[in-house]
């Protein structure tokens, strides 16, 4: 459907639910050609990605720090669906194309940050090559942790400890016990970011991290509860979701863009 900047926008602020809240709204406005993917399952609305321009030049014009938060290359726990959390794992083959399909046309970073995981710093690593970089690793960027279930498959933690798996995603309770919940990373990402964004205004940054870190922080920036939180999709690998930290605050610029 080729439509409108602000009917697209009008769109997704209601399937995000703060259409009817007080302005400024926490997303970006809509770019010229940009694409938006919305998808229904299950009567449930879903963003896969918003206000994708990447066939065109990234608007470095508007003051505030620009942030390029970058899903990991696929992994070798991708491809066996294990919950990986903060389990450390080597990037798979195809996830190393990916990466380098990346720094092949996202240019222009000024600075770039890696969760210490390895397939985030690998993911990085190429990244980095191509912009003269050095990653640096924080800490506070890694995924969320899965406590007792990382390394399991769902299939796995079905069968050993289903009540709790289904508690804990009902009610957001610590996964796997002693993990953390998808309110805490976002608050968690959300602090680091904004820690970032501060200390290099009016640059642009990189920050490679995981898929459920990104989700969550996007999630809290948007005002996603626990319970929504279907209306985001979880990041592509390789995928890159800009943020804008100007004098109003952060606000999404765009949503899970094609990076690799």
């Amino acid at each position: 459907m080729v439509a409108h900047g602000g009917v697209v926008h009008s769109v997704v602020s209601g399937v995000l639910g703060f259409r009817g809240q007080a302005r400024p709204w926490p997303i970006g406005a809509v770019v010229n050609t940009a694409i938006t993917r919305i998808v229904v399952e299950d009567g449930v609305r879903q963003i896969r990605v918003f206000n994708d321009a990447t066939h065109t030049a990234v608007d470095r014009s508007d003051p505030g720090a620009l942030l390029g938060l970058v899903r990991h290359g696929e992994s070798e726990g991708n491809v066996g669906d294990a919950w990986q959390g903060t389990t450390d794992g080597p990037l798979t083959e195809e996830g190393r194309r990916q990466a380098t399909r990346l720094a092949g046309w996202y240019d222009g970073l000024d600075h770039l940050y890696s969760s210490p995981l390895s397939r985030a710093r690998d993911t990085a690593a190429v990244l980095g090559d191509a912009h003269g970089l050095r990653p640096v690793v924080r800490e506070d960027v890694v995924e969320m942790s899965f406590g007792r279930w990382e390394g399991m498959t769902t299939d796995e933690i079905m069968e050993r400890d289903g009540e709790a798996f289904v508690a804990a995603f009902r009610h957001d309770l610590p996964r796997g016990e002693t993990g953390e919940t998808f309110v805490g990373v976002g608050h968690r990402m959300r602090r680091a970011l904004e820690g970032i964004a501060a200390g290099h205004p009016d640059a642009r940054v990189g920050v490679v991290s995981h898929g459920g870190a990104i989700r969550a922080f996007a999630a809290s920036l948007v005002g996603l509860e626990h319970a929504t939180r279907q209306r985001l999709a979880l990041p592509d690998n390789a995928s890159v979701s800009h943020v804008r930290f100007g004098a109003e605050g952060p606000v999404l610029v765009d949503y899970n863009t094609p990076g690799g």
